[in-house]
């Protein structure tokens, strides 16, 4: 079990708004052999500190739970379990199960939700052929509009010369596409071979982000009310990943070919290249084990393609992306994330201690810093930057 305590301090908060946020979680992990099968349950429990917590606030939910068996060179997993893809390490476009909780940006890369599903592998030699059906769509968590994660959108309108509120929400914001209409597919075939590794994959189901369309305005006594659809498309893809060994570096490279169609007929088609490269470093900066990765992200438009801020899924459409580890000692490490969307001009700065204080609690302290015009998507986010202290013990 492990107890989680997160704090943080923004810079500069907006007005009427809080400058420190305190959040609590708990998790409980429990795994169990019962014969032949193995059973897993994972449990937590989270208390929202953003604004949104009305909405989203000390719940509890079941993140995980699934019962795995093998049958000699098949294995079976039922129930909700991650699903995770690629090869690359800083952004996967071949992971197609990798919905998150978006409900603080800069926090989803730990927070990808399990999806409920059936997945069997079979293993022939230095092949595993791959099969996932998920029976329905586990969606994307998108901050509450009144939280400091969701888009800055307008906060007036001019009605005939005077200047009305805007406010927003979400359309059926804690619903999610559960009626089983559009399952989930995924087929997989991996290789590991001396040196080198690749696979080939096939997806066809829902996107795991939307894309968003605001409704027409509604009068309401304190100005204007804009509801705001979550779209979620149908989703068809073919991806290659691939990893080569040379000596201490490892060359890391994901490829897709994506088809996204929505209800009214538009069509987002655009193909996505990751190639990167990660080393490590016995005796690197100041001496110590460093763990270096670089990475560059790039996406072919074929049709469709949008570059607004709200337009989640091309956020990393033309982006370097870097992670620089340096440890010392058993107890000790500083890591350091760095994305540079090199179209837009926008980036994104994470930096993180971590100290073992003893084998049971753990103190990381981080800090954030985000850059870019306001029309970006890291840019209309600059007031978040922040200072974080987060204490997790584990019983």
């Amino acid at each position: 079990m492990t107890l989680t305590y997160l704090g943080h301090a923004t810079w500069d908060p907006p007005a009427g708004a809080s400058r420190e946020r305190q959040g609590l979680y708990a998790m409980l992990k429990l795994d169990q052999t019962l014969g032949a099968y193995d059973v897993r349950a994972k449990v937590s429990v989270n208390r929202n500190p953003e604004a949104d917590a009305q909405v989203y606030n000390d719940r509890l939910y079941l993140d995980e739970w699934y019962v795995h068996r093998a049958f000699g060179a098949l294995d079976l997993t039922v129930g909700r379990q991650p699903v995770r893809g690629g090869r690359a390490t800083l952004v996967n476009p071949t992971d197609y199960f990798d919905q998150r909780d978006y409900r603080d940006a800069l926090l989803s890369t730990d927070r990808v939700r399990a999806t409920d599903a059936v997945r069997a592998v079979v293993f022939a030699g230095s092949y595993q052929w791959s099969a996932v059906y998920a029976p329905r769509h586990t969606k994307s968590l998108m901050p509450n509009t009144d939280s400091r994660w969701f888009f800055q959108l307008p906060q007036t309108v001019d009605a005939e010369g005077a200047s009305v509120p805007l406010t927003y929400t979400w359309i059926d914001y804690t619903g999610s596409h559960t009626d089983g209409s559009r399952p989930q597919v995924l087929l997989k075939l991996d290789r590991e071979a001396q040196g080198f590794s690749y696979a080939v994959s096939y997806f066809d189901g829902e996107d795991n982000l939307p894309a968003f369309e605001a409704r027409d305005p509604e009068p309401t006594p304190g100005g204007l009310l804009v509801g705001i659809d979550q779209l979620y498309p149908d989703k068809r893809a073919l991806g290659i990943d691939t990893e080569v060994l040379l000596g201490k570096a490892v060359l890391r490279a994901e490829a897709t070919r994506v088809d996204l169609s929505y209800a009214d007929g538009t069509r987002d088609r655009y193909d996505h290249l990751v190639a990167g490269i990660d080393l490590n470093v016995e005796h690197g900066l100041f001496g110590e084990e460093t763990y270096f990765a670089l990475e560059y992200s790039k996406q072919f438009a074929r049709d469709g393609q949008r570059y607004g801020k709200e337009d989640l899924r091309h956020i990393l459409s033309d982006a370097l992306l870097a992670r620089v580890e340096v440890s010392w000692g058993t107890r000790d490490s500083v890591t350091t994330d760095v994305v540079f969307d090199t179209r837009r001009r926008q980036s994104a700065v994470m930096l993180e201690w971590r100290h073992e204080l003893s084998d049971r609690l753990t103190l990381h302290v981080s800090g954030d810093l985000l850059s870019g015009r306001s029309d970006t998507f890291f840019g209309q986010y600059t007031r978040n930057d922040r200072l974080g202290l987060r204490l997790e013990y584990t019983l």
